[in-house]
């Protein structure tokens, strides 16, 4: 009879809850981590494999942190753009991604922007007398196809060059922002990215493409190209992306032709943006709401109309746009070389040149307006399309009086008087005269008014306060602190 007893038997230890979660659960974890967070959590080969299999998603939302008391921490500024992207700018945060695109080569957000010279400013300092050919090299990416032979000829510095298809190895990049980055030339690499959803190139003239290359974004949803002198085309061409385009902005873009209309079948373009381009927008004058853009909701054409007569004709085809949306932004400006155009003064707002589609509940109307935003807007008075609700519905109508007094009373106060017509420029120059004249007598008055209550003050101080330092917040107190504002008066703030 065997009688060894079981406890003294070698038992194995009990499994850690590292080892339960599975292959398959672990990816879906670390999804939710950003990318620096998912490095520092392969503590094992299982986790390591684990981050092969994730898909670090782009986000823009900034890392809730907590202290030991439970607030939360406020994330520092310049810490909120690299905690959820990685941004190549530097030879050194290159040779980071050459090591992501094996440990995380499911990465689905790359920024390429100016890469950052380490201590340049102290180099030259150092080595004043030394010539350009013999200073430490600067970094940039490899020059591409048919390159810009002046962009740089007029230095002598040597470089350290990078290569950007490092950036084919992510399969599944959904989003790649360029901005500023030390391209030169073309690169067929960045447009051979079948899972790209969002692609943004910002400032990079020496960059040379041209639309036909998005076929090789497929699924592209959003281009967003602002400033770049080295692209090319007929928007007709984005008919390869007719079923995914969602916004399209293209801005600063002179090469950059077509006609509008070319876009109005896409079924789900909801944003366009076609500022200082060569493209057509006088044709939007034949739209046809039941057929054309079913789902745009942002038409942003500043520099369209050739006179302000023209304003009447594109404001009914922009109401039946406005109609259909529910928070609508419409705009048509004039032209650069239009007779009617101005410039404002150095002091004063931007004139009011460019028509802007208003909606209050289901009314709606239109205005000129200078297309800026917070305190620097300034709006004509509001033509209205649709005649005023009735008074019998009492709580849909006291909403539509909210939303009336907010939309009547934000941006207006130099120009409310025009409503057909902006100011022309002589009406603008007077304008802006007397209100600064009104500015000034007003910062005199509330001076003279702050210099007596501060003299006032001071008689209730006996002869040794007076000796004392002043301190910068000492008289505000009392009856004077509720008497004169801390916040000093802003002359065009009226």
């Amino acid at each position: 009879m065997n009688t060894t007893n079981k406890s003294s038997l070698p038992q194995s230890p009990a499994p850690s809850e590292a080892d339960i979660l599975s292959i398959n659960i672990l990816p879906s974890i670390f999804g939710f981590l950003d990318w620096k967070d998912i490095l520092h959590v392969r503590v094992c080969k299982k986790w390591r494999d684990a981050a092969t299999e994730t898909l670090v998603s782009p986000s823009y939302e900034p890392k809730v942190i907590l202290d030991e008391c439970g607030y939360i921490i406020p994330p520092k500024e310049d810490d909120l753009e690299e905690s959820f992207q990685f941004n190549v700018c530097s030879g050194s945060s290159y040779a980071a991604l050459e090591v992501l695109k094996t440990a995380l080569p499911k990465l689905q957000q790359i920024h390429l922007s100016a890469f950052e010279q380490e201590n340049e400013e102290g180099i030259r300092k150092a080595n004043l007398f030394l010539p350009q050919s013999e200073l430490p090299p600067l970094a940039k990416f490899m020059d591409g196809e048919d390159r810009n032979v002046r962009a740089n000829n007029n230095s002598k510095r040597r470089y350290i060059s990078y290569d950007v298809i490092i950036i084919t190895n992510f399969k599944y990049l959904r989003n790649l922002i360029i901005e500023d980055a030390p391209l030169n030339g073309k690169y067929n690499c960045i447009f051979n990215l079948p899972n790209l959803r969002d692609l943004s190139i910002f400032n990079c003239n020496d960059l040379i493409w041209d639309l036909d290359m998005l076929s090789g974004l497929p699924l592209l949803e959003e281009l967003h190209c602002e400033n770049n002198a080295g692209v090319s085309g007929d928007i007709m061409s984005l008919a390869i992306l007719k079923d995914t385009l969602r916004e399209l902005t293209i801005t600063k873009c002179d090469g950059i032709t077509g006609d509008i209309m070319s876009l109005a079948s896409f079924p789900n373009l909801e944003e366009l943006d076609l500022d200082a381009t060569n493209v057509d927008c006088g044709s939007i004058r034949q739209l046809d709401p039941e057929m054309h853009f079913p789902k745009l909701e942002s038409l942003h054409l500043p520099k369209v109309l050739e006179r302000i007569d023209q304003a009447q004709d594109f404001v009914g085809v922009l109401r039946l746009l406005t109609k259909r949306v529910e928070y609508p932004y419409m705009t048509v400006g004039l032209a650069d070389d239009s007779p009617d155009r101005y410039e404002g003064m150095e002091d004063g707002p931007l004139p009011p040149l460019v028509v802007e589609m208003v909606k209050v509940g289901s009314r709606i109307g239109w205005r000129w307006t200078n297309d800026l935003s917070g305190y620097e807007e300034q709006s004509c008075g509001i033509n209205w399309m649709d005649e005023e609700p009735l008074d019998g519905d009492h709580d849909g109508f006291e909403e539509y009086q909210k939303e009336l007094q907010e939309m009547e009373g934000f941006g207006h106060g130099f120009f409310n008087d025009f409503t057909f017509h902006p100011p022309n420029e002589k009406e603008y120059n007077n304008i802006c005269t007397e209100r600064k004249e009104e500015a000034r007598k007003l910062q005199e008055e509330f001076e003279e008014k702050f210099r007596r209550i501060f003299n006032k003050a001071n008689m209730f101080c006996s002869d040794d306060e007076e000796k004392k330092e002043d301190d910068d917040d000492s008289w505000y107190s009392g009856d004077v602190c509720r008497t004169v504002p801390r916040n000093n008066y802003t002359p065009w703030g009226l």
